[in-house]
């Protein structure tokens, strides 16, 4: 069982988290970024849940060292403060049940366009490109042992998962919509695929579930589908990013209820996934 934390955006009670995720009693808690803009005591609590957990930063916790010019004073001290459990670009591996998380792009905030953030990329990875960066989440999983399924961990899914506002990595701030999905993502999931690497689940967040509301007409609800499967590939694809993650109980003020998302895998496979407010 793996329990999935989406965006915080600040939204974060330590005490809180740590005995939600207790009682969810998961074998690993994935952590998908963008806990604030550059927070680094915020990221510090999260380094410090005493438990397994595998963590990618997003693109706020970068908000202003991706920027020309920006200082990555912050964003280092993230990374150290995280170590090991930054999955960025690296590897995690379950042995106990035949797993191997990987991380993909870390920082990523969507979209084709990487001359944007080459600067910031290339100082801290030596990644140039989008070429470049899906060589790299295919050589970091391939690190992974052969027998193992992979769980893959981005801040943002992949290109090619539709391109209506509603979709799970659609564009729903721009009337034409559009694909949001990263690019080299996509790429790397397809040269595992034909090299015949078993990719059970893709979880990310980024794409937050709350449509816009000038983009949602006609539409039942104003929910962004968070949940797609590649028959194909057998791949399941998560989007935990219901923002806010954090509301106020509505029986019990001030108690408060947490999002997760659960998934349980048997057998290298994604056999059931839910919501859960803790």
């Amino acid at each position: 069982q793996v329990a999935i934390v989406g965006d915080v955006h600040g939204s974060w009670r330590g005490d809180r988290e740590a005995a939600a995720l207790r009682l969810l009693a998961p074998h690993l808690t994935l952590l998908v970024g963008d806990f604030g803009n550059e927070d680094v005591e915020l990221v510090g609590r999260v380094a410090a849940l005493p438990l397994r957990k595998a963590v990618i930063l997003g693109n706020h916790d970068a908000w202003v060292a991706a920027t020309p010019g920006g200082q990555q004073n912050c964003v280092r001290q993230q990374l150290a403060l995280l170590g090991d459990n930054h999955v960025g670009y690296g590897t995690m591996p379950l042995d106990e049940q035949g797993y191997t998380v990987v991380g993909a792009r870390p920082f990523s905030k969507g979209g084709k366009n990487f001359s944007s953030i080459r600067d910031f990329m290339d100082d801290l990875y030596g990644v140039k490109s989008m070429e470049e960066s899906a060589e790299r989440i295919v050589q970091v999983a391939q690190s992974a042992p052969a027998h193992h399924t992979l769980i893959v961990v981005g801040h943002n899914g992949p290109a090619g998962l539709g391109s209506r506002h509603f979709d799970i990595c659609g564009v729903d701030w721009e009337s034409g919509a559009g694909d949001h999905g990263d690019p080299d993502l996509q790429a790397a999931l397809a040269t595992l695929h034909r090299a015949g690497r078993r990719v059970a689940l893709v979880t990310f967040g980024h794409m937050h579930h709350t449509l816009h509301a000038a983009n949602s007409k006609g539409r039942a609800s104003r929910l962004r589908r968070m949940v797609a499967l590649d028959p194909a590939t057998g791949t399941v694809f998560l989007n935990a990013a219901t923002v806010p993650r954090v509301t106020p109980a509505p029986t019990t003020p001030p108690a408060t209820l947490h999002h997760f998302m659960v998934a349980e895998l048997e057998g290298g496979e994604v056999v059931a996934a839910r919501d859960v407010w803790v």
